[in-house]
């Protein structure tokens, strides 16, 4: 793959992790007053990594993609923290941190 295929690549990974993290934000701040509309929200949201996640995995290899999709475990606690101002616990943040950890390997054992 070339250069500018491996960026689409990166970049769409990096679109499937972000829709999965704003569709976690919608769905609990859906629970609130204005609840059916961002409910609907993170529905589409979630929905539209439908179209996202299948043009990854055919740039990646599904021993890299698969796993790194995960990173929305890291991301959703930043999110929580900073937009919705919910506590992270020590705990919580050194789990965020093994999992970053392992997200870096993930690429580099792949050779890719």
């Amino acid at each position: 793959m070339n250069t500018a295929g491996k960026a689409r690549a990166w970049w769409m990974l990096a679109i499937v992790i972000l829709m999965e993290t704003g569709s976690q934000l919608f769905f609990k701040a859906g629970l609130g007053e204005h609840g059916r509309v961002l409910v609907f929200i993170g529905g589409a949201l979630l929905a539209m990594n439908f179209y996202f996640w299948p043009r990854a995995l055919v740039l990646l290899p599904l021993s890299v993609a698969a796993p790194l999709t995960n990173l929305s475990v890291v991301t959703v606690p930043f999110a929580a923290l900073f937009i919705l101002g919910e506590e992270v616990s020590l705990r919580q943040w050194s789990g965020v941190f093994l999992i970053l950890a392992g997200s870096v390997l993930i690429p580099r054992e792949s050779g890719k």
